[in-house]
C-alpha cells in the first residue's frame, strides 16, 4: 500500500510546519494504517508479530521481523496522537484510545488494552449527553440541537 509512506510524508511536513492539530490528525492516521498493514499481513501469512516464540523459516523470519518493526512504528505513532489529542482534541483523544486499545490487545497486552477501553468509556460518561464533542460547546436541555452552534456539524436529536 500506498497509505503508510503517504501519511508519513504527511507527519512530516506537518511538523515542520509546528502544526499540532494537523500532526495529531496525521499521527492517528499513520499510526492505524500501519497497524491495518500488520493485521492484514497477519491474516495472509498467519504469522504472529506479537510472538516471539515459534521458529518460522528464513523468509517467514523476514516478514515477521518487518511485522513486529510496523507494529512497534504504529504503537508510537498512536502514542503520539494520544499525547497530542489528550490536549487538543477529544474527538480524536477517543480514536487514539481505541486504536491503541486494540494494538495492545493484538500484543497481548490485554491489561493494558483494558485501562485505554476504561479511560475511552470514562471519557464519554465524563462528558454526558450535553457536550459535543467537535468543539466541546455545552448544549442546555431547553432544546434540541439538530446541528452545533459551534461548528455546525448535524447531530442526532434523539441524545
Amino acid at each position: 500500500g500506498k497509505a503508510v509512506p503517504l501519511h508519513h510524508q504527511s507527519c512530516a511536513i506537518l511538523l515542520q510546519q509546528g502544526n499540532e492539530q494537523g500532526q495529531m490528525r496525521a499521527a492517528l492516521r499513520l499510526g492505524a494504517a500501519m497497524m491495518a498493514r500488520v493485521l492484514v499481513e497477519h491474516h495472509k501469512t498467519g504469522l504472529d508479530p506479537s510472538s516471539q516464540s515459534s521458529s518460522p523459516s528464513t523468509q517467514s523470519t523476514q516478514s515477521l521481523a518487518e511485522q513486529t518493526s510496523l507494529l512497534i512504528s504504529a504503537e508510537k505513532w498512536l502514542r503520539i496522537a494520544l499525547f497530542l489529542a489528550d490536549k487538543l482534541a477529544l474527538n480524536f483523544l477517543r480514536d487514539a484510545q481505541m486504536y491503541l486499545a486494540c494494538l495492545t490487545f493484538f500484543k497481548g497486552e490485554e491489561q493494558e488494552a483494558l485501562e485505554l477501553v476504561a479511560k475511552h468509556l470514562q471519557g464519554w460518561m465524563f462528558l454526558g449527553r450535553n457536550n459535543f464533542v467537535g468543539c466541546r460547546q455545552i448544549r442546555g436541555e431547553d432544546t434540541r440541537m439538530l446541528t452545533c452552534n459551534g461548528c455546525h456539524v448535524a447531530r442526532s436529536s434523539f441524545l
